[in-house]
């Protein structure tokens, strides 16, 4: 039985396993796929990939009754990536930073020598790392891969989007890919899904404000109570701290 792949993802690539054996994995596919598409499946099945190029409308017909048949497994788009490799790890490596940073957007930034990656943190970018420029495009592919997008385009931009997780806690990432002088640009813009009402210290106040106003909010909660609703000298608006659990 094939290992799990993302239905969009064989769409998008045009690709479609059709027989394994211990040393190869079968490919039909319309066209001569990216060298970067066959490393990705050589990585995903940890055998080597040949590639069986069929008419079109050939192609299609059986993409569609493979996937009718339910002959591939299909992935669910939430379910993480069973691949596993040092560019998964890095990528896995950068996200949880920015996650726990609470950075709004990471950017790849192609340069002629390296990569770098910056994160914006209360509005301002921080470079937390340089990637080799040997390392790049499997960099790009990666995210690609995660967002859906056609890893073989790479002269127009594209956008796609992630749901990542960690420790049972989702982000939503917007992913956005540029073709640059230097290379393919990715920005990643990080949406939380968080509950949490907004500290004192996380607006900047300091201590000594911070009991002026909660006295002030709960002189207005104590005079003038809600219709219908008991006065509690003690409630406010805001939140001392923020839910532990929403925390990122």
């Amino acid at each position: 039985m094939f290992k799990v792949l993302n239905e969009n993802f064989l769409k998008v690539n045009q690709i479609l396993p059709y027989k394994e054996d211990e040393k190869y994995i079968y490919i039909y596919s319309p066209k001569n796929l990216d060298p970067e598409i066959i490393s990705y499946l050589e990585l995903k099945f940890k055998r080597k990939v040949k590639v069986n190029i069929i008419d079109k409308n050939k192609f299609e017909k059986l993409f569609l009754e493979k996937i009718l048949n339910q002959e591939v497994v299909i992935e669910e788009e939430n379910e993480e990536e069973d691949v596993k490799g040092p560019i998964v790890e890095l990528i896995n490596d950068i996200l949880d930073f920015a996650i726990s940073h609470k950075a709004s957007d990471i950017h790849f930034e192609p340069f002629e020598k390296f990569m770098k990656v910056r994160i914006r943190v209360d509005g301002i970018l921080h470079t937390i790392r340089k990637i080799p420029k040997k390392e790049e495009s499997q960099v790009i592919t990666r995210l690609k891969i995660m967002a859906k997008l056609d890893i073989a385009q790479k002269r127009l931009p594209q956008d796609g989007k992630i749901i990542y997780q960690k420790n049972g806690k989702k982000v939503d990432i917007r992913v956005s890919t540029l073709p640059t002088v230097y290379g393919e640009r990715a920005v990643l813009r990080l949406l939380y899904k968080s509950s949490a009402l907004i500290s004192f210290e996380d607006l900047g106040i300091p201590k000594v404000f911070e009991d002026k106003i909660k006295n002030y909010f709960n002189l207005l909660t104590s005079v003038s109570p809600k219709p219908g609703h008991k006065s509690n000298p003690g409630s406010n608006s805001l939140s001392l701290e923020a839910e532990g659990d929403n925390n990122y």
